[in-house]
């Protein structure tokens, strides 16, 4: 991971580099796709010209890169530290036992077989020991465990594994067990492979109780039956429990780090750093993304408030001409009425300003409609430029067909978001028509 992450960084300081460094950035026709983009947001937003919206992307975009630099650079620092500790750190594996009236205590032990991962959340006793007269207690003992695997036999043989306890019912007495044929059947009860057959053998169990222990041994027959279906960790798991129970004598419990190819650990390792890299990726690329979100959606606000105010300043700006003023004169009106849109105030001055300086007027109203990018726009100042460049005296009946036609384009416009609108809220009409059935239906079922 520690790899990837600098192998991440490192791209990133190549497309901060190329974008801000490089001695080709200045070259219209090697701009990176993304700059052009977010230019293309940045003019619907602001008055400025081409140039200006792509050194303002520039800086935006470094800017960001390198705030997600910081922010990645120091999540993979910090988690490949954390990862470094949590590999070379020698875990403790002793658990202290409560003391003879304490608690139960749980422990959460994480078990791994290469790709299968359980939880066991093991149980510790507190310390016990027997008051009761150890002989007297051993013989019942005894005889319970004789009965309980005579129950066990099948036509007089066993043919499965035996759950032999590890103590008596009340948890005073310990019990051990062992056998004189481990090749047929192990000290924890479990029958190994073997050829098909009888065997005779003799269950020794030895009962504990602080200084006292007797022994009894119980002779069984053994028949060949198949392996068992317990995985490795179910077979972890049963050890990890008997290992607790015949131990409860003890102050401490020591929990070995693998049974049987089984790892066991007291916590779940390498998930700290994971969590820190995974958080970094995510701080440092949410903000670049609400940040576009959030361009996008002030692009698109100014698109709809520009075409619900394009019939408006047709009719305008041809009522003015149609009096007798010039284009420039007419535009500088607009601009200083508080119903038009903030965005196109702002265009029209910065245009204004540009014929100011001494720039043509007619390539300023083509710059105009190109920067409020909107084909309605761009159509109107095109008719405007060419009649200023070519005399055309048709300009007010252009723009009065233009604004029949945009008209004609509202109304269906108008007419596509109210079907939109009532298609939105048919969803929540089945809802609640949902609901209403089961309020009516409910009781009747109910009373059934």
């Amino acid at each position: 991971m520690v790899y990837f992450g600098a192998f991440g960084l490192m791209l990133l300081m190549a497309l901060v580099s190329r974008i801000h460094y490089s001695k080709y950035k200045d070259e219209g026709s090697d701009r990176s796709m993304i700059v052009s983009v977010l230019a293309g947001q940045m003019r619907k937003t602001r008055a400025i010209g081409e140039k200006e919206a792509q050194q303002l992307a520039t800086d935006w975009l470094v800017k960001r890169a390198f705030g997600c630099f910081l922010v990645l650079a120091l999540s993979f620092l910090l988690g490949g530290i954390l990862a470094v500790r949590e590999r070379n750190r020698q875990e403790d594996m002793t658990l202290a036992r409560e003391g003879y009236d304490g608690r139960e205590i749980s422990q959460k032990l994480f078990l791994t077989d290469d790709d299968e991962k359980e939880i066991l959340d093991l149980k510790v006793e507190p310390l016990s020991y027997t008051k009761e007269t150890f002989d007297m207690a051993s013989e019942d003992i005894f005889a319970k465990l004789t009965e309980s695997i005579r129950a066990s036999e099948q036509d007089g043989c066993i043919s499965e594994d035996l759950m032999l306890p590890l103590t008596d019912e009340g948890g005073s007495v310990r019990l051990s067990w062992t056998t004189d044929r481990p090749d047929i059947m192990t000290s924890y009860g479990k029958l190994a492979v073997c050829d098909p057959g009888d065997y005779p053998v003799n269950l020794t169990v030895k009962a504990c109780a602080g200084d006292f222990e007797r022994a009894h041994t119980i002779g069984i027959t053994v028949r060949k039956s198949g392996t068992s279906g317990n995985s490795g960790i179910a077979a972890a798991k049963e050890q990890l429990i008997r290992m607790e129970e015949q131990n409860r004598n003890m102050e401490t419990l020591t929990i070995p780090e693998e049974i049987d190819g089984v790892s066991i650990s007291m916590k779940q390792t390498h998930r700290t750093s994971v969590k820190i890299v995974v958080i970094g990726v995510l701080a440092s690329v949410i903000p670049i993304v609400t940040a576009v979100s959030r361009l996008r959606e002030e692009g698109a606000k100014r698109d709809e408030q520009l075409l619900a105010f394009y019939p408006e300043i047709l009719a305008r700006l041809s009522l003015l001409v149609a009096a007798g003023m010039t284009i420039r004169a007419g535009l500088s009106r607009l601009a200083e009425r508080e119903d038009v849109p903030k965005v196109l105030i702002r265009e029209i001055h910065y245009t204004l300003h540009r014929i100011d300086a001494g720039q043509a007027e007619n390539l300023c109203y083509e710059a105009l409609g190109y920067r409020l990018e909107l084909p309605e726009y761009q159509r109107l100042f095109d008719h405007i430029s060419n009649h200023l460049t070519m005399g055309n005296d048709q300009l007010l009946k252009l723009m009065k067909d233009e604004r029949v036609e945009v008209l004609a384009k509202r109304r269906e416009y108008v007419r596509q978001r109210g079907e939109t609108a009532s298609t939105k809220m048919l969803f929540p009409m089945i809802i609640l028509l949902a609901l209403t059935m089961l309020v009516i239906i409910y009781p009747a079922f109910a009373g059934f």
